[in-house]
């Protein structure tokens, strides 16, 4: 019975339609990610912050009780390095999210361009005939329709 249940689920599932699209998957990768690099960033800004507080703390305990406190205000520097790193890491990874998002805004306006000229030449009885099969980019290509 288990094997039969198992072919017959298989089977069911290779004809059944699936509950997302890669390109929905992809959107929701998409905001988790940026959500995530966001939340990130303004932690490490945070730690930032308390890092300099550190710091001001070693260097007036320096000036106290001298050179003993230069090792963690030595620490604390490297430790703010890495997290300024960190954070122009972040940075550089949201520009090129939006360099993505200019460059796909551009797609859309080409292809709604594309598929207002093809609907207005559809529309007309000029160019019903001759070529409103035609892609928009390269009107030389011709559909077996046409």
């Amino acid at each position: 019975i288990n094997a039969e249940y198992g072919e017959a689920s298989v089977a069911a599932m290779q004809h059944s339609p699936p509950t997302s699209s890669p390109l929905q998957d992809s959107r929701s990768e998409l905001v988790a990610v940026i959500t995530s690099l966001e939340a990130h960033y303004t932690v490490l800004l945070q730690e930032l912050e308390e890092i300099s507080l550190d710091m001001q703390h070693c260097e007036q305990c320096i000036r106290k009780y001298g050179p003993a406190f230069e090792g963690p205000l030595d620490f604390l520097k490297n430790l703010r390095g890495d997290k300024t790193q960190m954070m122009e890491e972040i940075l550089k990874s949201m520009k090129s999210f939006e360099g993505n998002l200019k460059g796909g805004r551009m797609l859309v306006e080409t292809l709604e361009h594309d598929s207002r000229l093809a609907l207005t030449r559809s529309a007309s009885p000029a160019t019903r005939d001759s070529d409103s099969y035609a892609p928009a980019a390269n009107r030389s290509l011709r559909s077996p329709y046409g």
